[in-house]
């Protein structure tokens, strides 16, 4: 894409009072990436109309995922490629999420159509989902870090603070999982989620979540092929996993002479496909048994302890669930007020002025809220005058429910 376009190298902010508490950080993580498919190919044919669709794009995947994911953060956008990340706090939450980011692909893909007066956009999305033990170390002191790595090898990557200023830290993640997540992402497909072993076979191994059906979320899952991925297992054959939910027909997702370039849709097609459990010799035979048993240690450690309260999952009645947005009017020292007109793909109220809005979530304040919401959406920093609102009000939305709505008083900083 255009250098001009600043979307690309966005990184996620990450307020800087958590910079340092190495606790926090450490922990199993999932990391999950969406990309368009065939992106060169339409930047060519369709060179008025591709800068509008990619810019929405990055809008819509960040709005379906935090739809549905309310602790997932956007990690990078590299290119056509969005990144999000996720520290695991719950066992159950890995069950959720193939299914949801399944269900997020299509829903990418049907905005973008809606943008078109055609609704002839020919691009899909190809999703990629891995796992990876995470842990902060301080980068100033390299002899530490080498005798924390000793002590403790099952957390072989990192979470490293890449940059500050004085309000926010960028983090990044460095390590052999990171990277896997990258080489297996080669053989993503349309409509299919591509995942890694590790995040199978814990699928499989660990304890079934109450509630949850742990032979259906099993059966959606294959091995298609093994291939050799550069500083990856020593260069031994790595299985590719695709999870889908309807195997017997998946070669309606396919186009015609899909199998003439693609040996992975050829054994598809030949039914050289195999179920996970094959995972079991696999790690026995790289004698990697010990790391996975480790890999399930960390899970069980990161789901027992205490989380953040931004992380806490908490489970609450639908009729006691409330939506409160913050709104602040903001000054500017010309006495002008800023207002903002709302994007045509905005679930409600499309295309109407608004002063903007930050969702209160589960332990932030409303300042926090209004002062993290107007970075995000405007790109300024904004003080607000007082810890309580001046007013509250209420609007109907699209579909006739009602939203809270709160407002304050606040000036550009």
């Amino acid at each position: 894409m255009t250098s001009d376009n600043n979307i690309i190298n966005k990184i996620q902010k990450i307020d800087s009072s958590h910079i340092g508490n190495n606790k926090e950080y450490k922990g199993l993580y999932i990391f999950c990436s969406y990309d368009l498919v065939d992106a060169t190919d339409f930047k060519i044919s369709e060179p008025d109309k591709w800068p509008v669709i990619f810019n929405q794009f990055y809008e819509i995947v960040d709005r379906e995922i935090k739809t549905k994911f309310s602790n997932i953060n956007i990690w990078k956008y590299v290119g056509d490629e969005v990144l999000f990340f996720q520290k695991i706090t719950c066992d159950i939450e890995l069950y959720k999420f193939l299914p949801e980011f399944l269900n997020i692909s299509d829903s990418i893909i049907t905005s973008l159509k809606n943008l078109s007066s055609d609704n002839n956009i020919p691009l899909a999305t190809k999703c990629t989902v891995w796992i990876a033990p995470v842990k902060k170390i301080n980068p100033q002191n390299i002899s530490s870090a080498k005798e924390e790595q000793k002590e403790n090898l099952a957390y072989k990557n990192i979470v490293i603070q890449a940059a500050y200023t004085n309000t926010h830290s960028m983090i990044d993640f460095l390590g052999p999982d990171i990277d896997l997540g990258f080489r297996i992402s080669k053989y993503s497909y349309k409509n299919v989620i591509t995942i890694s072993a590790d995040l199978a076979y814990l699928l499989e191994n660990m304890q079934t979540p109450s509630g949850q059906n742990k032979t259906e979320l099993i059966s959606c899952l294959r091995i298609i092929a093994y291939k050799q991925l550069k500083g990856i297992w020593k260069n031994r054959a790595y299985p590719i996993i695709w999870y889908y939910k309807d195997w017997e027909n998946i070669s309606s997702i396919f186009d015609y002479d899909a199998h003439c370039d693609s040996d992975l849709i050829n054994n598809i097609s030949l039914k050289k496909i195999e179920g996970i459990s094959k995972l079991d010799t696999i790690f026995t035979q790289l004698k990697k048994g010990e790391e996975k048993k480790n890999l399930l240690k960390i899970l069980n450690e990161s789901c027992s302890e205490e989380s953040t309260p931004a992380n806490k999952l908490i489970s609450v009645s639908r009729a006691k669930l409330a939506e409160v947005h913050c709104v602040a009017i903001v000054f500017n020292d010309e006495k002008q007020i800023l207002v903002g007109k709302r994007p045509e793909i905005k679930k409600r109220l499309k295309g109407l002025w608004e002063f903007g809005c930050g969702q209160l979530k589960y332990g932030i304040g409303f300042k926090d809220c209004l002062i993290n919401a107007y970075k995000e959406d405007f790109s300024i920093d904004i003080e607000v005058f007082s810890e309580y609102p001046i007013s509250s009000y209420e609007i109907m939305d699209d579909e006739e429910e009602s939203v809270t709505l709160v407002l304050f008083l606040s000036q550009k900083q």
